[in-house]
């Protein structure tokens, strides 16, 4: 776990050098919402390192899934068109996943690159 916060560090530590002082957007994509161990652990760990080990202002969003109520694929409509909604007039340099759900929900529905 600790590698992949590692890793992840390095990676925004070097996107940052590049771009100068402007503000990095960070989303943190729940998949069972923020009360949920080990998960909510995971996660301020890693929101903690992030701030911590950032030379530049990271501004960090989190949204809550909350997988457990949804099914089906099909179903996870109004969730895509809310996280389009908050994201819509900000560019995101990270996008994590908290959990294996959050994981697959975003395979599925990422912006396709032309």
């Amino acid at each position: 776990m600790r590698a992949l916060l590692v890793g992840v560090l390095l990676f925004i530590s070097a996107s940052m050098d590049s771009a100068g002082a402007e503000l990095r957007r960070v989303l943190l994509l729940h998949a069972f919402g923020h009360a949920y161990s080990p998960w909510s652990d995971m996660a301020a760990s890693f929101r903690s390192e992030l701030m911590e080990g950032s030379s530049e202002p990271i501004d960090v969003f989190e949204i809550s899934l909350d997988m457990a109520r949804v099914r089906a694929p099909e179903n996870e409509g109004p969730f895509v068109e809310y996280i389009r909604s908050v994201v819509a007039e900000r560019k995101l340099d990270l996008v994590v996943p908290v959990g294996a759900p959050a994981a697959h929900f975003l395979q599925r529905h990422q912006p396709r690159r032309q």
